[in-house]
């Protein structure tokens, strides 16, 4: 297990300006929020269902700018990404949405015909200046993909929901954690074009709950 954060610098020849907004946006979609946190001031996520705990940091200073992240392990500790079999999933799962940063970056950096390196050390991150153009486009993107993501959750739910509504009629149930997770991906949904198929998945649930206890009662 590798405490610790994971850290990556890249070099660039864009607008610096250009790329701390690139870095705002891509929180702001991700819902990290500014906080001091177990005693360090951080952009901290939290999804205590899927995703678990995240904190992220970045300093830009003249051409270069540095970021690290981390998980927070059950303890309070920071957790590097790549820390061990109990971290990978959580780990990987914040790799997958800090490639599209890295990216973006990299097509600024391409567009002023640079190239990125990793190394170095990361402290944090002043006041910012956005500029539109590159970063308006790049904040559309990630909410297209956000909410992509968030429809595909929405389709799971709704199926779990239905095979649960099915298995509840003939006596038999999903775990209380199965149901959780129902209500989050449909959650997800509600505020996507799957909102029709959310609200479904939440209406079969409850009624497949129901008729669960209801099973349970008349048996007793």
């Amino acid at each position: 297990m590798n405490q610790g954060k994971t850290v990556y610098n890249f070099q660039f020849n864009a607008d610096p300006a250009q790329i701390d907004g690139i870095v705002r946006s891509w929180l702001q979609i991700n819902k990290f929020t500014w906080m001091n946190k177990y005693g360090e001031d951080m952009f901290y996520f939290n999804d205590p269902i899927l995703y678990g705990q995240r904190g992220f940091q970045y300093f830009i200073q003249g051409q270069n700018i540095t970021i690290y992240a981390w998980t927070i392990s059950i303890g309070k500790k920071f957790m590097m990404l790549d820390s061990g079999a109990l971290n990978n999933m959580a780990g990987d799962s914040y790799k997958s949405i800090l490639t599209s940063l890295f990216n973006q970056i990299q097509m600024a950096q391409g567009q002023a015909q640079g190239q990125p390196q990793m190394q170095g050390q990361p402290q944090m991150q002043g006041q910012p200046q956005m500029q539109p153009n590159n970063v308006d486009q790049f904040a559309a993107n990630m909410a297209y993909e956000d909410n992509k993501k968030k429809e595909k959750l929405c389709v799971i739910g709704f199926v779990l929901s239905i095979v649960g509504l099915l298995l509840s009629f003939v006596g038999v149930s999903f775990g209380i954690l199965i149901y959780i997770l129902d209500f989050y991906f449909a959650s997800q949904g509600l505020q996507t074009s799957k909102r029709g198929l959310a609200i479904a998945t939440i209406v079969m649930s409850i009624i497949s709950i129901l008729v669960t206890v209801l099973t349970l009662v008349l048996l007793v």
